[in-house]
């Protein structure tokens, strides 16, 4: 009859354990991750890094007398970290048609200007202004903010006639 070595059996109990115990941290971690304020955390980290890794000086350009920068891989995450934030109502992305701010006049310009120099509320993105189109139309742009800055928005264009609609 064979007798078994007790070291082999101590050695199975303990790699038992660690399996054990490594699959419970691999759940308490998954179930961390899923919390939604964990996740949101999470993705406004990594749109902050992919905005300075997009906007970093040394990726400026000047084209045609216009300073830019070269959007990239860097960029299509700064995309995809703002969507999720949308997604999960963390930011608000609204988009404004405006009946009586057309596009491009010099009024529409001096709007421009005031977002540029963040004379308007703060605001995470904004895409709007085109192509030049003669005559003027309305003047449409989507505004990615934080939710606790919707108040001073609607302040801020209360002179405008406009509608709205969250994306």
């Amino acid at each position: 009859m064979a007798h078994d070595n007790p070291d082999m059996s101590s050695t199975k109990r303990l790699r038992g354990r660690t399996i054990i115990l490594c699959a419970i941290a691999v759940l308490v971690v998954m179930f961390i991750l899923s919390l939604p304020a964990m996740r949101i955390n999470y993705h406004r980290w990594q749109l902050e890094s992919a905005f300075t890794e997009t906007f970093a000086p040394e990726r400026e350009e000047v084209i045609g007398g216009m300073i830019g920068f070269s959007m990239g891989e860097s960029y299509e995450r700064y995309e995809y970290h703002r969507d999720r934030l949308v997604a999960l109502k963390a930011l608000r992305a609204t988009k404004y048609l405006f009946t009586d701010l057309l596009y491009p006049t010099e009024e529409c310009h001096e709007f421009h200007r005031k977002l540029n120099a963040r004379e308007a509320p703060p605001y995470v993105d904004y895409s709007g202004e085109g192509a030049t189109v003669d005559p003027p139309i309305p003047y449409e742009i989507t505004i990615w903010y934080w939710p606790d800055h919707s108040a001073e928005w609607d302040e801020f264009l209360e002179f405008f006639t406009y509608t709205k609609e969250d994306l």
